[in-house]
């Protein structure tokens, strides 16, 4: 099976929202809150597609919401090159490639009653600079998340989230031509963001 180099390089994904996590776990009883959190974690490519042409990547992240609690999260995420050049703070001027949202979906286990929050993205955008040819290789992105309900007190929620992103791909076996003798990558991150959340 054929892996473009896209799908290697995506990164949005990757922590795209893992950050998600919508404070959720933090209000049983307010109907609507405001929240910021902080989340760190990793992702490596999975047989998982969205469009059949190339494939995604699972993720796993720890974090907290303030107000609220920790949390893990568990994502898929996929993206793909758009064809434009882009700037990776504090490297060379469009020295990146620049990769949009193909698909993302999350879910969130809030401690320590073990609720979940659902979510899915609706835009991201990510850069990744490969210029040195040789990990690690620095990568941003910037992802708008959408809550999509969940278990116990978070059944039926609804709301918001954007986060920023910058990690690092550390492990790229195919290389950046692709012509190596492996595929896929290995990614680590972290991300910060805020939103809304309402409960019924």
């Amino acid at each position: 099976m054929k892996h473009s180099r896209s799908g290697r390089r995506s990164i949005a994904v990757v922590f795209t929202a893992s950050f998600l996590l919508l404070g959720a776990g933090a209000i049983a009883h307010a109907n609507t809150i405001n929240f910021k959190l902080t989340d760190s974690g990793s992702a490596v490519q999975v047989v998982f597609s969205y469009d059949g042409l190339d494939i995604a990547y699972g993720t796993v992240n720890v974090g907290q919401m303030k107000p609220g609690g920790d949390f893990t999260q568990y994502g898929v995420v996929q993206t793909k090159a758009d064809g434009k050049n882009c700037t990776v703070p504090g490297g060379a001027t469009n020295a990146g490639v620049e990769d949009t949202l193909v698909g993302e979906n999350d879910v969130f286990r809030f401690q320590p009653g073990g609720d979940r929050l659902y979510s899915h993205a609706t835009a991201s955008t990510a850069c990744t600079d490969l210029s040195s040819g040789t990990p690690p290789f620095p990568f941003v992105a910037n992802t708008s998340l959408v809550i999509d309900g969940g278990t116990g007190k978070y059944a039926g929620a609804s709301g918001t989230i954007t986060q920023s992103i910058t990690g690092v791909i550390l492990s790229l076996p195919g290389g950046v031509s692709g012509a190596g003798p492996g595929f896929g990558a290995f990614l680590s991150g972290q991300a910060s963001g805020n939103g809304t959340l309402t409960t019924p």
